[in-house]
């Protein structure tokens, strides 16, 4: 673990002792104060400073490659929505109230998720994940993952708001999916390289589809695009709960 994880995480640890010092927080770990180990954040040209001034403001999951979910320990899709479920009521309590927003007859949590993945994971892995995030209510995203400057490794972040409602019209449709040749991408059915992609598609709602067997680090090259060129309503498609056989399975099946 490099030093700036590591200080990010003593952050974390550190605010959530003072937390539960003064009655604010629950005696639970910190989701993300766990370690797994050999797994590496995908790269993102458009990532920001997550320099953890605010640790009470986030939950924080990890997901290796192999599909294990560490969250304070390894657990399955049903045991991160509990945790999860529990740190979103408990930062409700210590707001009095005010922890939560609702839009369209729904209650959604003011706290961050942060997710650091495996920069090979598939995404069939992370999408159950996020589908578990928008059950329990969370609609403010960190993506971890690496500046692509040398100084810029461990502690970096995209952000992300997942819409709180259903689109108007049609979003504009981001296809990703591997091939023997590669990966391919397209909008609206029109290939496009990537490093076009954004084109014209500033203030469009965005939806990305990517195929369960793309790596994570291919979505989040999207992301980073469409970030870089100030889209704002990005959305993933088939952010469904988990089918229940998959909520007790650890690691994750392919």
């Amino acid at each position: 673990m490099s030093a700036a994880r590591r200080l990010v995480r003593c952050a974390a640890l550190l605010g959530s002792i003072v937390g539960s010092l003064v009655g604010c927080e629950s005696n639970e770990p910190d989701p993300g104060a766990s370690d797994p180990t050999g797994f590496t954040l995908p790269v993102a040209a458009a990532a920001e400073p997550d320099k953890g001034d605010e640790p009470h403001d986030r939950v924080g999951v990890d997901l290796d490659r192999s599909g294990r979910i560490h969250a304070g320990k390894v657990v399955t899709l049903a045991g991160l929505a509990a945790r999860i479920s529990r740190y979103a009521e408990n930062y409700n309590s210590k707001k009095t109230g005010a922890g939560w927003v609702t839009r369209n007859n729904r209650r959604w949590s003011k706290l961050f998720v942060r997710l650091d993945a495996d920069e090979n994971t598939p995404w069939r892995h992370v999408r159950w994940i996020l589908g578990v995030f928008h059950e329990q209510g969370y609609y403010k995203l960190l993506f971890g993952v690496r500046r692509r400057e040398p100084s810029g490794h461990w502690g970096n972040k995209l952000t992300v708001f997942l819409p709180t409602s259903v689109p108007e019209g049609t979003p504009t449709r981001i296809r990703l999916w591997a091939t023997d040749n590669g990966l391919v991408c397209a909008v609206d059915g029109k290939r496009v390289r990537l490093e076009h992609l954004s084109r014209g598609l500033q203030g469009q709602q965005i939806e990305i589809d990517a195929a369960p067997d793309v790596a994570y680090k291919h979505v989040i090259a999207v992301v980073s695009r469409l970030i870089q060129s100030n889209v704002k309503d990005i959305r993933f498609r088939d952010l469904a709960p988990p089918l229940p056989e998959m909520r007790d399975k650890t690691p994750l099946p392919d």
